[in-house]
């Protein structure tokens, strides 16, 4: 039998040696005499060929609860978040939990919480569970339906957000009868037991993932800008509740993106001390948001963070009227998506690097190429602003900006000769 993923278990012998069956690809990043630690020790994608030539990407996981620690945990957490952002689209967050756990610990809680509070609200709709060693309790969900059902109490209690968990979402698996079949194949011996006595545990598992599969058709995936997004505003919102005297206007702003952040996010990061805003006080705050980024003498960064939140999560665009001055051209696909990869490089270099946002020059250019981006047109300065930073870049030997503003360059000259 073939394996997609590496497997190893242990079996019994009748005069009690315990033998270990391995099978699939050698991985070393599956560690199997890990001692409590989690086997997986990074995620990685496998891909898994269906029927009918459909394609299935598994983001497998480090587990959390090892044995290493809680540093470990938060170790892990990271890996799996830096995975998720790399994947354009996300169709199931799958819980894969054993179906007799009888009591809920903190441990237990803390996981949970620990694995959704990467993803927006949003997300909630793309969760499932599966529940393992299904046969103990005949295919049902066993003892560990009672603490998950006050795991998602309590979250909704929390979060203002309820966990979708019935039929559609819950698969029971057993893989006792896929044991048996490589251990037969490895020449092991069952006593006791015939092939037909695995034939129902097969059945019913095979039948619990063809219908996870099918459920997959029809849900609407995750995109990763929207899990980027909730990293950033994240960030964001922490950085300005550190900063002990706002002027009005930023404390509007900052209450906005605190209040939007409690809204969509799943983190356990709580900011808002105070009531919801109010409607009017809602309305300016957006205003203040929208006229802090038309300034030239502003934070660049931090107005980038902020026209990212209020187009992402408002639909606002920002355009400065002193510098969105267009020719007429309307931005490629192409030039946008890489104009997007940019911004996103740029301003993580400007988080650590205040020269380039300090020259007046520099910064013109900065805002005029975030200008552009937002109004999705070819501005009169913005091929002149590109051609200034790739210079800036080059003569300073950043080569990943350098690279990405001359991409940018070779785009735009190819669509004029195309015209």
């Amino acid at each position: 039998m073939d394996c997609c993923l590496p497997i190893s278990f242990q079996l019994q012998t009748q005069d009690l040696k315990n033998i270990t069956i391995e099978a699939g690809p050698e991985n070393e990043n599956e560690r199997f005499n890990a001692g409590g630690q989690s086997i997986t020790q990074k995620t990685q994608v496998y891909e898994i060929f269906c029927e009918k030539n459909e394609k299935l990407n598994i983001v497998d996981t480090p587990g959390l609860g090892d044995s290493r620690g809680s540093d470990q945990d938060l170790q892990n957490v990271e890996y799996i978040k830096e995975a998720i952002i790399e994947i354009e689209e996300l169709h199931a967050i799958c819980f894969v939990m054993p179906s007799n756990i009888s009591k809920l610990t903190t441990h237990f809680e803390v996981i949970m919480r620990d694995l959704l509070s990467l993803f927006p609200k949003t997300a909630l709709k793309n969760v499932f569970f599966f529940f393992t060693y299904a046969n103990l309790s005949f295919f049902a969900i066993g003892d560990t339906v009672k603490p998950l059902e006050e795991f998602i109490k309590n979250f909704k209690e929390t979060n203002n957000a309820e966990i979708p968990f019935g039929p559609e979402n819950v698969f029971c698996v057993d893989s006792e009868a896929f044991m048996y079949r490589l251990a037969t194949e490895n020449g092991y011996k069952y006593q006791h037991r015939t092939e037909d006595s695995f034939r129902e545990s097969w059945d019913k598992s095979k039948e619990s993932i063809n219908k996870f599969l099918q459920k997959l058709k029809t849900v609407e995936p995750i995109k990763s800008a929207d899990i980027q997004m909730n990293f950033e505003l994240e960030k964001c919102v922490k950085r300005l509740t550190t900063v002990q005297e706002l002027s009005p206007e930023m404390k509007n702003i900052s209450n906005l993106m605190a209040q939007t952040f409690c809204e969509t996010s799943m983190s356990s990061f709580s900011p808002l001390n105070g009531i919801p805003l109010t409607k009017e006080e809602f309305e300016k705050s957006k205003k203040d948001a929208s006229d802090f980024c038309k300034k030239m003498d502003e934070n660049v960064a931090l107005k980038a963070n902020i026209e990212e939140f209020l187009k992402h999560y408002y639909n606002v665009s920002v355009k400065n009227d002193e510098t969105c001055v267009k020719d007429g051209s309307p931005m490629s696909a192409e030039i946008k998506k890489e104009l997007e990869e940019m911004i996103k490089i740029l301003a993580q270099f400007l988080k650590h690097n205040d020269a380039l946002s300090s020259s007046g020059d520099s910064r013109n250019d900065i805002i005029n190429v975030f200008t552009a981006f937002h109004s999705d047109e070819i501005l009169s300065n913005f091929e002149s602003s590109i051609t200034a930073l790739q210079k800036y870049f080059s003569d300073n030997e950043n080569t990943e900006l350098k690279l990405k503003t001359e991409r940018i360059l070779s785009l735009i000259n190819s669509s004029k000769e195309f015209k």
